[in-house]
């Protein structure tokens, strides 16, 4: 079932927290003071969801169902620069993650370049095959071909390109989920529907816990068990892409 973050008519997200929390309908939605409250641990609730749902898949490619456009970003290619932060899109959503980068020629033509752990390149010699470091003090200039996450938020490029070229980085990845306002009424978490009561729950135990409330046992069990089930249902996601060993929730929390 689908659930929007508030319909006072049936029940949203809001309405589900109001249930859980012993409160009548329309205690939560209409206090400026609480719904900013609940709204600030839903948004914690998606950020909880999403944490789930990217380490089942363990997949790129994965996006809140609520943006119009799709989770690749590109930036300037600039010639003599090796290093490129990913911090946010053109949307000032925060990126994750990145899962593929692409680059353009001098010619404009885009190929795919690869990834390496640079912290772990040696120049090996004998029967194997050499494998020369980022930064082995010859400073090579053309066209990238390999790439290296480092910082948490940026790529070095193995060669620094000798040109300019606008839009030339092409960066495919994951993005943060796009969270609730005060004001959002229709607006539903862009997951799976049969997920979507995850955000009130997490909010509903934070404020059981707060209050010590006698059900927060309860909802304790039921979210649990809704991680559960979201690991296994995202797990099942794109079974023609082969996938690494996932961890269990409780080993991920």
């Amino acid at each position: 079932m689908s659930t929007p973050f508030s319909d006072t008519t049936k029940t949203g997200l809001v309405q589900l927290c109001e249930d859980n929390c012993g409160f009548s309908r329309g205690d939560i939605s209409g206090s400026t003071d609480l719904l900013k409250k609940f709204t600030g641990w839903m948004n914690l609730g998606l950020d909880d969801l999403w944490g789930i749902i990217l380490l089942a898949c363990n997949l790129g490619g994965l996006d809140d169902s609520n943006y119009t456009d799709y989770p690749f970003f590109s930036t300037n290619l600039v010639s003599g620069q090796r290093d490129y932060s990913y911090t946010i899109d053109e949307n000032s959503n925060v990126i994750l993650d990145i899962h593929k980068v692409m680059v353009a020629s001098p010619a404009g033509k885009f190929a795919e370049i690869y990834a390496v752990n640079q912290e772990t390149i040696t120049q090996r010699t004998g029967n194997q095959e050499s494998v020369t470091p980022f930064f082995d003090g010859n400073l090579r200039s053309g066209t990238p071909t390999r790439y290296s996450k480092l910082g948490g938020n940026a790529i070095f490029l193995d060669v620094i390109p000798n040109y300019d070229s606008v839009g030339g980085l092409l960066l495919f990845g994951t993005r943060e989920a796009s969270y609730f306002t005060v004001n959002d009424t229709t607006k539903k978490p862009g997951v799976s529907g049969i997920y979507q009561s995850y955000p009130a729950l997490f909010a509903s135990e934070m404020y059981a816990g707060i209050k010590s409330l006698s059900n927060l046992k309860k909802i304790e069990r039921d979210k649990l068990n809704m991680q559960r089930a979201i690991q296994v249902h995202y797990a099942q996601k794109d079974k023609d892409v082969p996938k690494g060993l996932t961890a269990n929730v409780e080993q991920a929390r």
